[in-house]
């Protein structure tokens, strides 16, 4: 399949398996990760493109889901980028450039991936829609990029979004999601239409990704109630009382949100619901916790970017008073 003895594959699927769960959960697709990985396994620049567009397809339907659901996705921002972007991933998709030209592609891609780490935006106070020919525009020319690269293109698209101040970050991540998923596909088909094949290591890779998203997916279907720990599926609580973060108060005001904000508790805020929930439950039934019992209370919800200490740091604040 790639010359790869039964070690190495397991182990990048092993890999391939946890970026496509830590990105699935604030909604990307993972191209970046998945290139850097293979990269680091020695495969070849030609089997590294059409591998990552295989994966994104996956990956991103579930980050398009979950925003959808979650009532952040905006079609009228989304629409002109991808207008262009599609026919425009199609051809980068068609085009084969030689090696060492993907090589210097890929290099460019990790680098500018690095970069974001460096140069991250905050959530902009104020936002403005670009003009259409602007947005469409560029994405047209992110869309030849994503199917060149094989990165899906939200790599480019969301840093873009919270520099301009076009969106929030929760917008552009719901947008970015499903410009990855349509640039993917586009690019994929192009690339299928040249070559008439896809390297058998995607479609082999592409067999961890149901089971983890089948999980990612569970944990999304669940809904916690008053008692810490009380977990059931959503098509269970038909006639009973659920309070979801809006009933906690209606101006956001309730002791476990104030003490969100205080001390700048999110960084970037997907899990911040399901934290602030749980956090409240465990007050509802227990005023002064401990610790170990926050800890021990909260160790269900994961925070991709380990925010930990300041979510037990407030939630002793919000018991307290402070």
């Amino acid at each position: 399949m790639t010359g790869m003895d039964t070690i190495h594959l397991i182990l990048l699927f092993l890999a391939v398996g946890l970026i496509a769960f830590l990105y699935s959960s604030v909604g990307h697709a993972g191209a970046s990760g998945y290139i850097a990985t293979m990269t680091l396994f020695g495969l070849a620049p030609t089997v590294i493109r059409p591998t990552a567009l295989v994966l994104n397809i996956l990956v991103a339907s579930i980050g398009t889901f979950q925003f959808w659901r979650a009532g952040y996705f905006s079609w009228k921002l989304f629409w002109p980028f991808a207008l262009l972007s599609i026919p425009a991933a199609y051809v980068g998709g068609y085009l084969q450039p030689s090696a060492s030209v993907l090589r210097v592609l890929i290099g460019a891609v990790l680098l500018f991936s690095a970069a974001r780490l460096v140069f991250r935006r905050s959530d902009p106070p104020q936002t403005v829609a670009p003009s259409r020919p602007v947005a469409i525009s560029t994405g047209a020319g992110l869309g030849f990029l994503s199917g060149l690269t094989g990165t899906g293109g939200g790599i480019f698209l969301t840093p873009l979004l919270l520099f301009c101040e076009w969106a929030h970050i929760r917008q552009a991540a719901a947008v970015s999601a499903l410009f990855i998923w349509v640039n993917s596909i586009a690019g994929l088909v192009g690339y299928f239409t040249k070559v008439r094949s896809i390297p058998s290591l995607g479609l082999v890779l592409a067999e961890v990704h149901p089971g983890v998203g089948g999980t990612i997916q569970q944990e999304c279907g669940t809904v916690f109630f008053e008692k810490p720990g009380d977990r059931i599926a959503i098509s269970d609580v038909a006639g009973r009382s659920v309070t979801t973060i809006e009933g906690l108060d209606r101006d956001g005001n309730h002791p476990v949100q104030k003490a969100w904000r205080a001390l700048n508790v999110p960084q970037c805020g997907y899990c911040q619901v399901g934290q602030i929930m749980q956090a409240a439950a465990l007050l509802a039934t227990n005023k002064n916790p401990s610790e170990a019992e926050i800890n021990d209370a909260m160790s269900g919800n994961i925070c991709r970017c380990g925010c930990y200490q300041r979510i037990t740091a407030a939630i002793k604040a919000a018991a307290t008073g402070a």
